[in-house]
C-alpha cells in the first residue's frame, strides 16, 4: 500500500494526568491518512564475548527493542467551519493546530519548575494495528505543507497556518506484560 492513502484513527494519550503549558490536551484524536506503510521492527539485543580457545563468541541475551513508526497527514477543512466533519474526516484549522501543539509537546517531560517530574510517557492506539500500547516517541518529525494552501484562524487574532501537515513518528513500546 506504499504510496497510496488509507483512512485511519489514531488515539494519543499522555499518561501524566496534568496537561504542561506547552498544549491543553492531555489526549488528541486523529483522524488521518496515511502517507506510507507503518513499520514495525524488533530488535534483540546480545551480548557476546569471545573466549580463547573457541571460534565461536558466547551470546547472552538481554532484551528486545519493539518499535513502529509511520507517517500521516493533518487536514484543515478550513478556519471558520466549527467542529469536526465525519463525512469528511477533516478537523477544522483551529482544531487542527491545537493538535499540532499538542503533537509537539509529546518528547518533552512534565516541568515542576526547573525539575522535570515525569518521563514524557504516552499510550497510543492505531485502529487495525495496535491497541493502548505504552512507550516514548524517539523522532517526530512535522512537515508544514505551505505549499497546499494557508488558512487563516478566525478564533485567534488571524494568524496564518498551514492547511495540511505532513507528521512521522518513531515509537519505542514499552510491554507492561511479556508480549
Amino acid at each position: 500500500m506504499s504510496g497510496a492513502f488509507e483512512k485511519r484513527t489514531l488515539w494519543i494519550k499522555k499518561l501524566s494526568e496534568v496537561a504542561d503549558s506547552a498544549s491543553s490536551l492531555t489526549e488528541a484524536h486523529f483522524p488521518i491518512f496515511f502517507r506510507d506503510d507503518v513499520q514495525e521492527s524488533l530488535s534483540p539485543s546480545w551480548d557476546e564475548e569471545g573466549m580463547f580457545g573457541r571460534v565461536d563468541t558466547i551470546a547472552r541475551y538481554t532484551n528486545t527493542k519493539r518499535a513502529i513508526s509511520f507517517s500521516f497527514h493533518v487536514v484543515a477543512l478550513s478556519g471558520d467551519k466549527p467542529g469536526h466533519s465525519e463525512s469528511t474526516m477533516f478537523d477544522n484549522l483551529a482544531t487542527c493546530t491545537e493538535k499540532i501543539d499538542f503533537l509537539r509537546s509529546l518528547p518533552y517531560p512534565k516541568f515542576d519548575n526547573t525539575y522535570y517530574t515525569q518521563p514524557p510517557l504516552i499510550t497510543m492506539s492505531l485502529s487495525g494495528h495496535f491497541l493502548d500500547v505504552m512507550g516514548y516517541i524517539t523522532d517526530l518529525t512535522i512537515d508544514h505543507q505551505l505549499t497546499t494552501g494557508i488558512g487563516v484562524d478566525t478564533t485567534e487574532l488571524g494568524d496564518l497556518y498551514p492547511r495540511m501537515w505532513t507528521v512521522s513518528i518513531s515509537f519505542t513500546i514499552l510491554h507492561s506484560e511479556p508480549p
